[in-house]
């Protein structure tokens, strides 16, 4: 769907950035949730592997 619109270099910078921020809420938000749903923290380091 985003490649419709890629007409101009702002358009690919603007979803380069959404992109962006995105991707990087999900890989900063992805050990603390880990963190809250592992009853035994000992298998954390199991679950951060897969």
């Amino acid at each position: 769907m985003s490649m419709i619109f890629l007409s101009d270099i702002a358009s690919v910078i603007a979803i380069g950035v959404i992109y962006g921020y995105f991707s990087r809420i999900y890989i900063t938000l992805f050990l603390p949730l880990a963190t809250l749903m592992t009853p035994d923290l000992s298998e954390l380091e199991l679950e951060t592997l897969l």
